[in-house]
């Protein structure tokens, strides 16, 4: 017994939608762990920063956006 032309192609495009939406998800998930990677090191060369400022001008409150700090 045989697939009927109209069945086969329903079922062959719904697998190949679904092969596609996987690929989706997996570039995205690739993305997200490049982006995470990325986070984190520019976390760490935050608090390096930080460090430093710390260190130059002692434990303050920095305005990012002016420069100013108390």
């Amino acid at each position: 017994m045989k697939l009927t032309k109209k069945e086969q192609a329903n079922l062959k495009g719904l697998v190949d939608q679904i092969k596609q939406v996987e690929s989706a998800i997996g570039q995205l998930e690739l993305q997200k762990s490049n982006a995470i990677i990325a986070l984190r090191s520019m976390m760490e060369s935050l608090s390096g920063v930080k460090a430093s400022l710390t260190e130059k001008y002692g434990d303050v409150s920095i305005d990012v956006a002016t420069g100013n700090f108390k």
